[in-house]
């Protein structure tokens, strides 16, 4: 079975619905977490800022995307 090839027309507007569904506003909501976070380099000798919502946000994008694997455990 041949699939038709979509028009740019369908294209956009199966992007516009995805960009309403939730796994693509996970992902909105993880690439503005990552701009919160300063750049970590090789010459950082400690770190001393908190991470903690950006692996958040990461987690639960993962969760979002259904991302195939081991099982996914919340940690506290």
């Amino acid at each position: 079975m041949v699939k038709a090839k979509l028009t740019d027309e369908e294209k956009e507007a199966q992007y516009e619905k995805w960009m309403g569904e939730p796994e693509a506003l996970a992902i909105a909501k993880f690439q503005v977490q990552r701009k919160t976070i300063p750049n970590m380099e090789l010459a950082n000798k400690d770190l001393c800022f908190n991470y903690q919502p950006f692996f958040d946000s990461l987690f639960e994008m993962v969760q979002e995307l259904k991302v195939p694997g081991r099982k996914a455990k919340a940690y506290e």
